[in-house]
């Protein structure tokens, strides 16, 4: 029976050694693909090499974990005797359709 062997981890270490003889251009053209590649300094892992594209996408998943733990802590003191609709916002803070309408961006913090 023919098995296909599917990339394991072992596939992405690579040791410091690579870098010194020249092979940095082969190394990052196989994280640009979506490889990222464990690098090993005298047999401990130094840093892992990781496309600027996974980078960004991993920090963008980071902030929408941080964005839900807040949610989520929020939630504990929700106290919907305290709530407010939007109606009632509005005319407390003197707001109204127009000027909700103009306003370019609206940020929440």
């Amino acid at each position: 029976m023919n098995k296909t062997m599917s990339p394991s981890i072992f596939d992405d270490i690579i040791s410091i050694t690579e870098f010194n003889k020249g092979r940095a251009g082969k190394i990052f053209e196989s994280v640009k693909s979506g490889r990222p590649k464990i690098v090993f300094k005298n047999n401990v892992p130094e840093c892992i090499l990781i496309s600027p594209e996974q980078y960004k996408s991993m920090l963008d998943e980071l902030e929408d974990l941080q964005l839900i733990a807040l949610s989520d802590e929020r939630m504990k003191n929700y106290d919907s005797e305290r709530s407010l609709s939007s109606e009632e916002i509005n005319k407390k803070y003197g707001y109204n359709d127009p000027d909700l309408s103009d306003a370019d961006e609206i940020k929440f913090e």
